[in-house]
């Protein structure tokens, strides 16, 4: 783990919850800057999610199309999702291929934890590289 200066900690002051919703919360905190100073954070808590990036034994990639309202557009993605609440992220990798695919992956998947707390948000997506022979339905 990589050793954090105490030179570039900002330390908390106050935190007050501003949105509670059914996928994400926003909470405002007020920190102390390591000049002394204090500033605003606005910080999205998200539960966390998976994304599949999988891939047949010829080499293929399998994506899905999505409709996105925030852009009021289809777009091609890989499969991803949210994690349900005490969900294990190998779970969730898994049931979000079936749903959004149809395949099954057969073999375990590989996993790779992506840090997403940067800037506002305060967790983490787990991102699954399956490499296994996928059967449909």
């Amino acid at each position: 783990m990589e050793q954090i200066n105490e030179k570039l900690i900002e330390k908390p002051i106050s935190s007050e919850r501003v949105y509670e919703g059914a996928i994400v919360n926003i909470r405002r905190d007020t920190v102390t800057l390591p000049n002394g100073k204090s500033a605003t954070r606005e910080v999205v808590e998200h539960p966390g999610a998976v994304a599949i990036v999988p891939v047949t034994d010829d080499g293929k990639v399998i994506l899905v199309r999505q409709f996105r309202h925030p852009i009021g557009q289809l777009l091609l993605e890989i499969p991803a999702g949210k994690l349900d609440k005490g969900e294990h992220p190998d779970d969730c990798a898994q049931r979000e291929l079936e749903e959004e695919t149809g395949f099954v992956a057969s073999q375990s998947l590989l996993s790779t934890m992506t840090e997403t707390k940067l800037k506002s948000c305060s967790r983490q997506a787990n991102c699954k590289i399956p490499r296994p022979r996928l059967a449909c339905c």
